[in-house]
């Protein structure tokens, strides 16, 4: 058997595994504001369900075409833009708070700063 196999009585990984404290603690500290950006999650929040006018999602209200936009944007500026043309959209329905609450969540669990923050 090859050492370090998965199996049974393999070895654990001797790498530590930070704890949810530290990892919070960290998703608060000061991050430069391109990183923020470039590590931003997708607005989507899972609900993934198309309806009315124009087939928005009833979670995030992007549209499919936006969903896979938002994948290949990659300037600091076009993101922040996305963001905040999404936000008006979001206002505008009246679906906000409660997408913003579950977003700021999604980016919680990701360990990532939230870029809301910055918008």
């Amino acid at each position: 058997m090859v050492k370090g196999a998965n199996h049974v009585g393999a070895p654990k990984s001797t790498r530590p595994v930070p704890s949810r404290s530290s990892r919070v603690f960290n998703l608060f500290q000061e991050t430069p504001v391109s990183k923020r950006w470039a590590k931003a999650p997708s607005p989507c929040i899972s609900v993934c369900k198309f309806r009315g006018e124009g087939g928005s999602c009833i979670g995030c209200f992007m549209t499919k075409p936006e969903k896979k936009r938002f994948k290949r944007l990659e300037k600091k500026s076009k993101k922040k833009d996305f963001f905040r043309a999404l936000v008006a959209r979001l206002t505008e329905n009246g679906r906000l708070s409660r997408w913003e609450r579950v977003y700021r969540r999604k980016c919680e669990r990701k360990a990532v700063p939230c870029p809301l923050d910055r918008i």
